[in-house]
């Protein structure tokens, strides 16, 4: 009788594992860039990556970037300078078999100056004459295969790409398809 109880028991272990598995990954790693164009042509685009964030559901975190933004007319004779800072916050909702469920908050204020505040300093960037003012929020629940990556377009060229890798394919491979929105690591 005591056999058959651990021999049941190691079998629903052994099933309850498979479901695990069956049923998607109990944690990914998901990684973010923040782009914007350059001033001015010849300049490289500033960007801001996040990543590897290991999340499990109902993880999130934060990220921010100070950008110099350029609004012109169609002939470029008549441009508006402004600092764009960009935050975001990233929460895993939901993971499944095939795919992750994310939803990405992100707020783009855009003026004459910016002050980035942390737990040792502020810091501030600011420009003269700037007349370019704008306050852009938003929030996406998007659905995102893994191994795939979603840009979210915001005003002045503004971007946010966001990838999630799923875990290791049967063989034990790990992918490595957000490896380009992490910059330069």
């Amino acid at each position: 009788m005591m056999m058959k109880g651990i021999v049941s028991m190691l079998t629903l272990a052994a099933l309850g594992g498979c479901a695990a598995i069956i049923g998607g990954p109990t944690e990914v790693t998901v990684s973010s860039l923040m782009t914007a164009p350059a001033l001015f042509q010849g300049q490289i685009d500033p960007f801001s990556a996040s990543g590897p964030n290991t999340l499990k559901v109902g993880d999130s975190y934060n990220q921010l970037a100070i950008f110099n933004l350029r609004s012109c007319n169609d002939d470029k004779t008549d441009c508006k300078v402004g600092k764009g800072k960009l935050q975001s916050k990233t929460t895993v909702l939901g993971l499944s078999r095939d795919e992750a469920t994310v939803r990405v908050d992100l707020h783009l204020d855009v003026g004459g100056s910016q002050t980035v505040h942390d737990k040792v300093s502020n810091t501030g960037y600011q420009l003269h004459d700037v007349p370019l003012k704008d306050q852009v929020v938003t929030s996406k629940t998007i659905r995102l295969n893994y191994n795939a990556s979603r840009h979210i377009g915001l005003p002045y060229g503004v971007s946010f790409n966001v990838c999630v890798e799923g875990t290791a394919d049967p063989a034990g491979n790990v992918m490595h398809a957000c490896q380009p929105l992490r910059g330069f690591d």
